[in-house]
């Protein structure tokens, strides 16, 4: 069974549109934005997969490639993104993870399989936590 992925992020204020649209682009990335109610246009991406970890550049050569790096480069001062994915082989195995990435390099993730230590410190004694999955 083939795995599928995806992944979106919030809309944020970027330092330069145009670098980040020419640069989101060009390593596989859809560039999406938004002007909201303070007129104000944000910007953001999607992966039609998981995020990349590598692209083909214009030479046909692999690039490595770290999301992370690729939004604080952009991120204007004070502004933080969230980037979610989720994904599935079937109903064998679903998986998400969401990550809080600030213009100053901070960078915060939850998983969805932390669950299962919540799950554990909720248990009665001697019962066990079965996986989402099989």
């Amino acid at each position: 069974m083939d795995y599928f992925g995806i992944g979106r992020s919030n809309y944020f204020k970027v330092k330069d549109p145009i670098s980040f649209s020419n640069e989101a682009i060009d390593v596989g990335l859809q560039f999406i934005k938004k002007t909201f109610a303070d007129d104000i246009t944000r910007y953001g991406c999607i992966a039609e997969e998981d995020w990349p970890s590598s692209y083909i550049d214009k030479d046909d050569c692999e690039q490595d490639f770290d999301i992370v790096e690729f939004i604080k480069k952009h991120l204007a001062d004070g502004e933080v993104a969230v980037l979610m994915t989720t994904g599935y082989e079937g109903t064998r195995i679903l998986v998400g993870q969401a990550l809080a990435i600030a213009w100053d390099g901070r960078v915060e993730d939850i998983d969805l399989e932390q669950i299962y230590d919540i799950a554990a410190k909720m248990k009665g004694p001697d019962k066990i936590v079965t996986r989402a999955a099989y």
